[in-house]
């Protein structure tokens, strides 16, 4: 009986950690449980890899941290250039179509006494 009790313990163990395991591999499009709510993704599976954080326009200065890298008007990122910035949103030039990558809506601030 003793034999049946830690067989049975045994083979429960088996097949928990084999379950554990399954749900280490699920698929990569699922809900991340932690993100904000009301986050928008920006990147809907596109080919781009390209990841934009952060604009700063000042006068006739517009920058953008693409991917951690600082990048101006027409500088080149990877297999793409940046043409325009813009409040909220880059536009790349990848061959030959047009591609835009934007900011999540809470991170884009507005001088004071604009609204949107």
């Amino acid at each position: 009986m003793a034999t049946s009790f830690a067989f049975r313990i045994g083979l429960q163990m088996i097949v928990l950690s084999s379950c554990m395991t399954a749900t280490a591999a699920l698929p990569v499009g699922l809900i991340d449980p932690t993100r904000p709510l009301g986050f928008i993704t920006t990147h809907q599976g596109g080919s781009s890899d390209l990841v934009l954080t952060s604009i700063m326009i000042t006068g006739k200065n517009r920058i953008a941290v693409i991917n951690g890298q600082r990048v101006e008007e027409n500088q080149q990122i990877g297999d793409a250039r940046a043409i325009r910035i813009l409040p909220g949103r880059v536009i790349l030039r990848r061959g030959d179509r047009n591609e835009v990558l934007k900011l999540h809506q809470n991170d884009v601030k507005q001088p004071i006494g604009q609204k949107n």
